[in-house]
């Protein structure tokens, strides 16, 4: 795929409430994932968190996940962050207007009514934003914006692309395994888009993911 086709293969797919494995550009230092080894799923959708905590980080809870979003709309969501790294500092959301209760899986409607997308939300009203802008990544800025067209929703939510317990993925190899062995739904490797579906299981170490959801 191109550069722009894979963009909008990718905001299709987390549209429609998929979890998919990004791996783009070079490796990434430090404690958190910025965008270029990432887990990235739909905001909106009040259960896609749980989801991503029980099928692909299988119970571990920490660090919690990003919300990456587009420098140009940062304010309609957060309040303006008090420095320190992206994604490591927790920063008020922007009250809302009203308040209503989210039947779990439904998807909000971004904008009246809601400031910051309920899975990027912590129960003190945070979130750890990451502040995307196109001269600093200009690939991921472009996933958001494609994503923006589709839903109206200028954030993404953001986890590290790895297995629990180990580090983030360096080689596609690695990106690849860690997809396979999780819940995620499709794995974004460059131009090329990978879907899990009809893919061969993996044979070595099968029963890994069963191991680490029993706590073993």
């Amino acid at each position: 795929m191109g550069g722009e086709e894979i963009l909008q293969a990718v905001a299709g797919l987390l549209a429609g409430g998929e979890i998919v494995g990004w791996f783009q550009g070079r490796m990434e230092l430090g404690p958190r994932a910025l965008g270029n080894r990432s887990i990235l799923a739909d905001p909106r959708r009040a259960d896609i968190r749980s989801r991503i905590h029980r099928e692909v980080e299988y119970g571990e809870s920490y660090p919690p996940p990003t919300a990456s979003v587009l420098a140009e709309a940062s304010s309609e969501s957060f309040e303006p962050a008090i420095g320190g790294q992206p994604g490591l500092v927790a920063t008020p959301v922007r009250a809302p207007r009203s308040r209503g209760k989210v039947a779990s899986g439904r998807v909000l409607e971004f904008g009246e009514g809601t400031t910051a997308p309920p899975a990027v939300t912590s129960v003190d009203g945070s979130a750890y934003p990451q502040v995307v802008r196109r001269e600093e990544n200009p690939v991921l800025h472009g996933l958001l914006q494609a994503f923006r067209a589709r839903t109206g929703c200028t954030v993404l939510l953001q986890a590290p692309l790895r297995l629990p317990g180990e580090p983030l993925v360096c080689t596609p190899l690695e990106a690849w395994r860690s997809s396979m062995r999780t819940g995620v739904d499709a794995l974004a490797i460059g131009p090329f888009l990978l879907g899990k579906r009809g893919q061969p299981a993996l044979l070595d170490d099968p029963d890994r993911s069963r191991r680490f959801a029993e706590g073993a």
